[in-house]
C-alpha cells in the first residue's frame, strides 16, 4: 500500500479542476490519498472532486480547510460549523473518509483544527484583508480560539489510536517554525492565521511518524524532533514556483 498526499486543490480554478480529472484511473487503485483541505468553497464543486478522487484511489482521507468552510451563495447552512458537519456527510456520501482509516498496520488520522493566534496576534490590516474574517460565520460568536478548542475536543476521541505506523493530517500548520524563516514581511504577517501549536501536541500524543498539512501553499518536507512534516499543495496555477503540482508519495509498505 502506498500513501500519497495533496492539499489546496482550489478546484474553482479550471486548470486545477482539469488536473484532478487528468489523474490516472488505474495507477492508484490500491493507494490511499490524504486530501488536506481547501478543495473549493462551492459544495457542488467539492462533490465533483470527491467523486473523481474516490474513483481513482482505494481510499481518500479528507480534512477540510478554511476555504471549504467559507459560506457562499450555494450553501444551505447558517454557519461554518454547520458546513463542517455537512461536508462530513457530503464526503461520506461520495466515498471519502473523514474519520481515521486503518489498513495493513497503518492508521491515518485526520485532525480537525483552526488557528488560535498561538503563532501571534493578527494586525488590524490582516483582519481587514483575510477572507476568513468575512466569509466564515461561527455560532454564538465563537472566537478563533473557541473554534480551535472545539476541534481539539473533537479530536480527543482519536488519541488512543496506536498502530505500527500512525500518519496524521490537518489543513493548518501545526508549528510556527514551518513558516519559512526567510519569508518577506508580508508573509510573516500571515503567521497568526496559519495554524496552532495545539495541533503539534495532538500529533505527538498520537505518536505520529508523518504529518501532512497544507494552507501555506509552500511545498516542503522536514523532520523535526522525530516527526516528518509534509506539505504537498497544488496551489493556484500561478504558484508553480513554490508548489510541485503533483501528488507526493509519503509512505510505502
Amino acid at each position: 500500500m502506498r500513501v500519497f498526499a495533496v492539499s489546496d486543490l482550489h478546484a474553482e480554478y479550471p486548470e486545477n479542476a482539469r488536473w484532478v480529472e487528468a489523474l490516472s484511473r488505474y495507477e492508484h487503485t490500491r493507494d490511499v490519498l490524504i486530501l488536506a483541505g481547501d478543495v473549493a468553497t462551492d459544495p457542488a464543486r467539492i462533490a465533483r472532486v470527491f467523486d473523481a478522487l474516490a474513483a481513482r484511489f482505494e481510499a481518500v482521507v479528507f480534512v477540510p480547510g478554511n476555504h471549504d468552510l467559507w459560506l457562499g451563495p450555494h450553501d444551505a447552512v447558517a454557519t461554518s460549523l454547520d458546513k463542517w458537519h455537512a461536508l462530513r456527510e457530503l464526503a461520506r456520501g461520495g466515498g471519502v473518509r473523514v474519520d481515521p482509516f486503518h489498513a495493513r498496520g497503518v492508521s491515518i488520522v485526520p485532525l480537525f483544527a483552526w488557528y488560535d493566534y498561538s503563532f501571534g496576534e493578527p494586525s488590524d490590516d490582516l483582519r481587514q484583508v483575510w477572507g476568513d474574517y468575512h466569509r466564515c460565520v461561527w455560532p454564538d460568536d465563537m472566537t478563533p480560539a473557541d473554534v480551535a478548542r472545539y476541534f481539539e475536543d473533537w479530536n480527543r476521541q482519536y488519541f488512543d489510536i496506536r498502530n505500527d505506523v500512525v500518519i496524521t493530517c490537518s489543513h493548518f500548520l501545526p508549528r510556527a517554525d514551518l513558516m519559512p524563516s526567510m519569508a518577506p514581511a508580508w508573509v510573516k504577517a500571515l503567521a497568526p492565521v496559519m495554524g496552532s501549536w495545539r495541533l503539534d501536541r495532538q500529533i505527538r500524543a498520537l505518536g505520529s511518524a508523518i504529518h501532512v498539512f497544507g494552507h501555506s501553499h509552500l511545498n516542503q518536507a522536514r523532520t523535526i524532533d522525530g516527526v516528518r512534516y509534509v506539505n504537498s499543495a497544488l496551489g493556484t496555477p500561478s504558484e508553480s514556483h513554490i508548489s510541485r503540482r503533483r501528488l507526493s508519495l509519503i509512505w510505502s509498505g
